[in-house]
């Protein structure tokens, strides 16, 4: 009984990531290194974006350790489905998935209210996330995705 007692409850970490592929699966294997580590880990995204990372994940050691939970994608105009940078073909459609990944922090602040993980990764394209994450006490660290390379 004492064993049980002082037996901990993993580190919880959810991990909302931008809905595009360069910033979807670095997240998803940074989330698999931490659950091969034994940290519970959510990967909070939308339906379409979830089955990016689940193929992600399914390649990771750690895959059945890690949880995708999903939201659905604001209805902002878009055809049914495209719910990432990879569905847009116009200049006025990707300005509709701004306006789109920008209504998520709703359904983020609810996660944190009903989940209450230890702390949240949030995307640096997120910026609103660190005040999300302070209403509700959670520590926040910014995922930084670069897809670029500089040169001298």
């Amino acid at each position: 009984m004492a064993a049980a007692a002082d037996e901990q409850e993993a580190l919880h970490i959810l991990f909302f990531p931008y809905i595009a592929p360069g910033h979807l699966i670095p997240v998803a294997d940074m989330a698999a290194l931490f659950a091969s580590r034994g940290v519970k880990c959510t990967i909070l995204t939308t339906p379409a974006n979830a089955v990016v990372i689940r193929s992600a994940v399914d390649r990771a050691n750690a895959a059945p350790a890690i949880d995708i939970a999903t939201v659905p994608f604001p209805d902002v105009g878009l055809p049914p489905g495209v719910e990432s940078v990879t569905g847009i073909s116009s200049e006025a459609d990707m300005l509709k998935l701004l306006n789109g990944s920008n209504r998520l922090r709703e359904p983020l602040e609810r996660f944190l209210s009903e989940r209450r993980p230890d702390t949240i990764v949030a995307d640096s394209f997120f910026p609103w996330a660190i005040d999300a994450a302070a209403a509700h006490g959670v520590p926040r660290l910014s995922f930084l995705s670069a897809t670029w390379i500089f040169s001298a």
